[in-house]
């Protein structure tokens, strides 16, 4: 939780009208970027900024032998205009930025993606405990749909830049909102398009780097306060798999296998085989891992198998294979940040001759689509071969060796294929240290003793894939307590303002 004492009483002791922040000329330069409705970036970075109570000076280059090197808090130097951001935006800035945000969320989302958020089920009116579209604001919480997911960035990123152009910032190069409305259905009409135009305008790799919604946010981890930057996402298939089979008659004559028994057994192969855990040199769930044993509180025995599982060559191999093995045995949700995932979550039928169903796969960081597939069609085959059936899958077609197809026609066809992304780097990385040293100055009252910040993975997929083009930088990281803001897409999704307040500084900071 974020609110102190001090700050809950800069909440609630507002004059009823914001006054205008201090407007004194701006020196400070950052160089291009991208915002969007989860979308931050910035290219051909070079700005100097203040670290600590350091010279300015170029941010990058790491000083000592670090798996998980740590900043120093990065903010503007203390007689600048822009230092004065926290004291405003807490204090008189608080209304404006409630009612911003309150009419915002109360636009209705009429489709399943409509300015940042996701349709309210007619059924669930009566549960709110304020109208979902209302934006009720309590003192404490704004309340409605999309307060937390997403319509909270939306308006903090352009809260951000008009203070910066009330300032009169004058940024090096110019910085872009990219702001998609179909992130929740793939994106292909919002970022899909827009990726295309900046890639047109400013050129392949264009892009200095990104900064998306998502990762763990702040929060206590292993013992000491972190901030999770999601620095790679799992991949993405669905498997449809149908079956087609010859009229099987009235059912008090029935066959021995009906189309819906031959796909159970196919889902009962499927869920008997879960998909191995594995750990790649350049993973970022072992990147976070090495965090934790550098700068948190682990178990002896999991210190120890980071630091086999750090080690170069065939060594190096095998201790990330343990470490694998070993994080996936400490709870379900550790498990799928290092193996695919499986879940057959739509089954159709009762037609006797025609069934399907679906199976949705999150495939691991180091792993591909086309393996995936091949999994299934090995799980596919011998019950294709059983029941005298033709198999048709991914393009590729096998026919039964006993009579060809006489059983019927099972087929695989895969839809919404997305590779895992490519995952951005940490080590020696400008972009790297000027993100996380923005995360320890927005969050250095709070964790006055430092935080941690660390790579790590996104297990659902947002909308940066169609970015890929632009930069090899993509962080996913959304600057509040997740543990605060828990109620996403359901009754009562409320958001702590003072999470809000603080994203429209992290976002004017960076």
């Amino acid at each position: 939780m974020m609110a102190h004492a001090s700050e809950k009483r800069s909440l609630l002791e507002l004059e009823a009208d914001a006054t205008a922040p201090p407007s004194r000329p701006a020196t400070q330069r950052s160089r291009f970027a991208i915002f969007g409705l989860a979308l931050i970036g910035i290219a051909s970075l070079g700005a100097i900024r203040y670290l600590g109570n350091e010279e300015p000076r170029l941010g990058g280059g790491a000083v000592a032998e670090s798996a998980c090197r740590q900043f120093p808090p990065l903010h503007p130097p203390p007689d600048h205009s822009l230092d004065e951001t926290r004291d405003y935006v807490f204090g008189p800035y608080l209304n404006t930025s409630v009612r911003i945000l309150s009419q915002l969320v109360q636009i209705k989302a009429e489709s399943f993606d409509d300015n940042g958020a996701v349709p309210v089920n007619p059924e669930t009116l009566d549960q709110w405990t304020y109208p979902p579209f209302s934006g009720h604001f309590d003192g404490t919480s704004l309340w409605g749909r999309g307060s937390v997911d997403c319509r909270d960035t939306l308006a903090a990123s352009m809260e951000a830049i008009e203070l910066l152009i009330a300032k009169g910032f004058s940024p090096r190069r110019t910085f872009i909102l990219s702001f998609g409305f179909d992130e929740e259905s793939k994106g292909t009409d919002g970022a899909g398009m827009l990726s295309k135009l900046i890639e047109e305008i400013y050129g392949r790799d264009g892009v200095a780097f990104i900064v998306d919604e998502g990762g763990l946010g702040v929060g206590e981890m292993w013992g000491r306060g972190l901030a999770g930057v999601a620095t790679a996402e799992k991949g993405y298939l669905d498997v449809i798999v149908s079956l087609h089979t010859p009229g099987s008659g009235h059912s008090s004559i029935p066959p021995d296998h009906t189309s819906i028994g031959i796909l159970a057994s196919i889902i009962t192969s499927l869920e008997a085989s879960p998909y191995a855990p594995s750990l790649s040199s350049d993973s970022a769930v072992l990147s976070m891992l090495q965090c934790a044993a550098e700068h948190g509180t682990v178990s002896a025995t999991l210190k120890k198998n980071i630091k086999a599982a750090s080690r170069p060559g065939k060594k190096g191999e095998r201790g990330r294979q343990d470490l694998a093995d070993a994080y996936a045995q400490t709870g379900k949700a550790e498990r799928y940040l290092v193996a695919t995932s499986q879940a057959v979550d739509v089954v159709a039928g009762g037609i006797k001759e025609t069934a399907s169903f679906v199976v949705n796969y999150r495939i691991a960081t180091d792993s591909t689509p086309q393996y995936v597939k091949d999994q299934v069609v090995q799980h596919l085959l011998p019950i294709a071969e059983k029941h005298n059936l033709d198999l048709e899958a991914f393009g590729q077609t096998y026919t039964s060796s006993v009579t060809s197809g006489a059983g019927g026609l099972l087929t695989a066809v895969g839809n919404s294929e997305l590779s895992p992304a490519p995952v951005t780097p940490t080590t020696g990385s400008n972009h790297w240290e000027v993100l996380s040293s923005t995360i320890q100055h927005i969050f250095s009252d709070r964790y006055p003793e430092g935080l941690v910040v660390a790579p790590c993975i996104m297990g659902g997929n947002g909308d940066t894939a169609f970015y890929w083009n632009v930069t090899r930088n993509i962080f996913r990281f959304s600057p509040s307590d997740p543990v605060s803001d828990e109620l996403i897409h359901t009754v009562d999704e409320h958001l702590l303002f003072s999470d809000h307040i603080r994203a429209v500084w992290f976002y004017h900071e960076l």
